[in-house]
């Protein structure tokens, strides 16, 4: 399963830092495993604020962050993170400050994180709208992929223009749009 949010990075840093306060987890860093080991925390200090670096983490619950990734003495392999969401988020090319964040878990694989992907959908969902747009009808192929994504209300106030993954201009469909 995938979920992805169009928003600028302090919106998914405080996202995700309510997410593990609200539901007691972890998140843990093994992305530079050689120079740092696996940093782990229950909240996302302010070097994820840094909008010049990409950063991926995984989330999921304490008991198998502590039972299945914190013993390990190498790095984790995949299948030891089939019980976390995945999480990348990445600066679009050409902009400052919007942040593209994929949220990635195998529910197949795992029914935890078949679990914490349904809690964070509905998160997501209470806190997002839905439908994302190209600008440029010459690119309309690419709208069936984009109606899944999740934006913030303050995507409409943005000046930068946004960009899809494959950096084509896009937008917020407002007929979506909930009213809060």
């Amino acid at each position: 399963m995938e979920l992805d949010v169009v928003a600028n990075r302090k919106f998914v840093v405080t996202f995700i830092n309510d997410f593990l306060l609200i539901d007691d987890f972890v998140y843990f860093d093994d992305s530079n495993y050689r120079d740092d080991g696996i940093r782990y925390g229950e909240q996302l200090g302010e070097e994820y604020l840094d909008i010049n670096k990409d950063f991926l983490i995984h989330i999921g619950e304490k008991e198998d962050f502590y039972n299945k990734i914190k013993h390990l003495k190498s790095a984790a392999y995949k299948e030891d993170k089939y019980d976390f969401i995945y999480l990348i988020n990445m600066r679009s090319k050409g902009e400052f400050k919007v942040t593209e964040t994929h949220f990635i878990w195998t529910p197949t694989k795992s029914d935890s994180a078949k679990k914490i992907g349904k809690m964070l959908k509905k998160e997501i969902q209470n806190v997002c709208n839905v439908g994302m747009e190209v600008v440029d009808n010459k690119y309309s192929g690419y709208n069936k992929y984009l109606q899944k994504f999740y934006w913030p209300a303050e995507v409409i106030t943005y000046k930068d223009f946004l960009c899809s993954p494959v950096n084509v201009q896009i937008m917020p469909i407002l007929d979506k749009m909930d009213t809060y």
